[in-house]
């Protein structure tokens, strides 16, 4: 689409260079003030048209944008809040000494954040994701999302090897998604 934009604006800047360097050169040669000064903003508008339609071809930007879709933002919102329920989660874990036994308030913080993690997690379309940013989808739901879900059964059935597997999940994800961050942030 991007491409096609700016190779709209090319044909539409060799259309004007066609229609408006001739008048230009002849205003010029007549050496009539005004005329020269319409001319001159006539090729301007060539020369600034011309250098859009190279940046959108050549870079892809994209002046052209629709604005996100109200299921788009509830996707984004929960996909942070879930992040951000299990960064806290780890922050509790973490705030204690290494090798050490975690505190039963501790424990109890840890699970809330954890289970407010899934909650959101629960409510992302993976699929939405997939299309954003291949990979995204499939490792949100395949790591993020069921490591997750063992970590906390893990923990409610006292059961470390499958909480163990849960982090290996959630370590699995965090590995994928801290080398694809700087890429997804980019995404409009």
């Amino acid at each position: 689409m991007k491409t096609a934009v700016g190779i709209l604006f090319l044909l539409m800047a060799l259309g004007l260079v066609k229609t408006t360097i001739p008048p230009f050169i002849v205003f010029c040669s007549s050496l009539r003030e005004r005329a020269i000064g319409k001319a001159f903003a006539c090729f301007v508008a060539v020369v600034l048209q011309v250098a859009l339609g190279y940046l959108l071809v050549t870079t892809g930007i994209d002046f052209i944008r629709k604005p996100p879709s109200p299921g788009d933002v509830v996707n984004l919102q929960e996909f942070i809040a879930s992040i951000d329920s299990a960064n806290q989660a780890t922050r509790v874990v973490n705030k204690g000494p290494g090798y050490s036994i975690m505190s039963s308030e501790d424990a109890d913080q840890m699970m809330k954040h954890y289970r407010q993690a899934l909650a959101h997690a629960e409510k992302v379309d993976a699929d939405f994701l997939e299309q954003k940013y291949k990979g995204w989808g499939q490792h949100f739901d395949r790591e993020y999302r069921a490591g997750l879900r063992l970590v906390i059964r893990g923990n409610e059935t006292a059961d470390a090897r499958i909480s163990l597997s849960g982090q290996q999940l959630m370590d699995s994800w965090g590995t994928w998604f801290n080398a694809n961050v700087e890429a997804i942030k980019r995404l409009k």
